[in-house]
């Protein structure tokens, strides 16, 4: 998987979305795989790692306030590439 995650907005107002990236097993076990990251601009941050899911488990791409969710619109575009 690779993508970026970024503050949509050029403005300097707003604290940033801590971001993350989450593996949960099929009894609901979450396992980070990246982050928790704290994103604050338009340049954030790129993102590139391989992982194995198995039958039931799911990915979570998790955006979180810093202290207040004033001005911190976060984009996050990854890409997904299955293999088996």
């Amino acid at each position: 998987m690779t993508g970026q995650v970024y503050k949509q907005s050029a403005s300097t107002a707003g604290d940033g979305t801590i971001c993350t990236v989450v593996q949960i097993d099929s009894s609901g076990v979450r396992t980070i795989i990246w982050g928790p990251t704290l994103v604050t601009d338009q340049t954030g941050f790129q993102i590139s790692f391989t992982v194995g899911l198995k039958i039931g488990e799911t990915l979570s791409f998790e955006v979180n306030q810093n202290q207040n969710t004033t001005n911190d619109a976060t984009r996050w575009d990854p890409t997904i590439i299955y293999q088996w």
